[in-house]
């Protein structure tokens, strides 16, 4: 295990398993200072939680 899998084991926290893929594709493209997503989807535990567009009012820094 690694540092961080023994810390959330201390902890009791239990990440869920990852998703399979969906589709063929790159998730993110960093360029310089900047990450540009794709078609990335709020999921816990296979279960879609979050949809649509950031908010205007959330603060993304």
């Amino acid at each position: 295990m690694s540092r961080v899998e023994d810390r959330l084991s201390e902890l009791g926290i239990t990440l869920p398993q990852s998703s399979p893929s969906r589709a063929n594709f790159l998730p993110y493209k960093r360029s310089g200072n900047l990450v540009f997503l794709a078609c990335q989807i709020s999921e816990w535990n296979g279960v879609p939680r979050y949809f649509g567009p950031v908010s205007e009012d959330y603060d993304l820094a």
